[in-house]
């Protein structure tokens, strides 16, 4: 793997203006003709994507997509060269919203009234969730399960909703205050962190 990953940093360093151009002008025709299919050498089910994330620098992050593909994606940014300008990431991160709110399948959901409960195992290593969520704030029909884990990605982070969540289930309630033991879900992260032990492997949880 080594040969492939090296070999997309030296594509890298030889296109760094092309991609920060074509990133500046919203070129994303270009981006994912150039891009997509050389990050999915590095991992099969790995992707991509450009952001703001460390300002003034522009960010590339790898996305590994499944757990599988997470020490892949993290080995390859390790060795990611230091350019003037960029930040390389492996993972996307948690994301800093005044709102938890997500657009999908053409319909905007506020997750911001969400609770959840938390089931943990094998000591602390991984932890199921439930996601209770009222008619008025629900996800698109068919999209509950995909919306639950974005909202759980941009509170935590990619790396742990991979390596340390396991199931995620989203219910659909009357009344969210009306089920018992749960937490608001902006609380999640913070819960996490009380719960989960430390992984030796693991520089995301800690």
């Amino acid at each position: 793997m080594a040969d492939r990953v090296d070999e997309f940093w030296r594509w890298f360093v030889a296109h760094d203006m092309d991609v920060r151009e074509a990133y500046e002008a919203l070129n994303s025709n270009w981006l994912d003709a150039e891009l997509s299919a050389r990050v999915k050498r590095i991992a099969r089910g790995a992707s991509w994507e450009i952001g703001p994330y460390s300002p003034p620098d522009n960010a590339l992050v790898l996305s590994p997509g499944t757990r599988k593909e997470l020490s892949a994606v993290k080995a390859a940014v390790a060795r990611a060269p230091r350019i003037d300008g960029w930040r390389f990431i492996a993972c996307k991160p948690p994301k800093d919203l005044l709102s938890l709110t997500f657009e999908l399948a053409n319909v905007s959901t506020n997750a911001d009234s969400w609770v959840y409960r938390m089931t943990s195992y094998n000591g602390g290593e991984f932890a199921d969730l439930e996601i209770f969520f009222g008619a008025s704030d629900a996800p698109p029909p068919g999209k509950e399960a995909t919306l639950c884990e974005l909202v759980v990605e941009a509170i935590l982070g990619e790396e742990i909703r991979l390596d340390r969540i396991g199931v995620i289930t989203p219910v659909s309630v009357s009344n969210v205050r009306a089920i018992e033991d749960t937490s608001g879900i902006r609380h999640l992260k913070t819960h996490l962190m009380e719960v989960l032990r430390p992984l030796a492997s693991n520089a995301g949880v800690g």
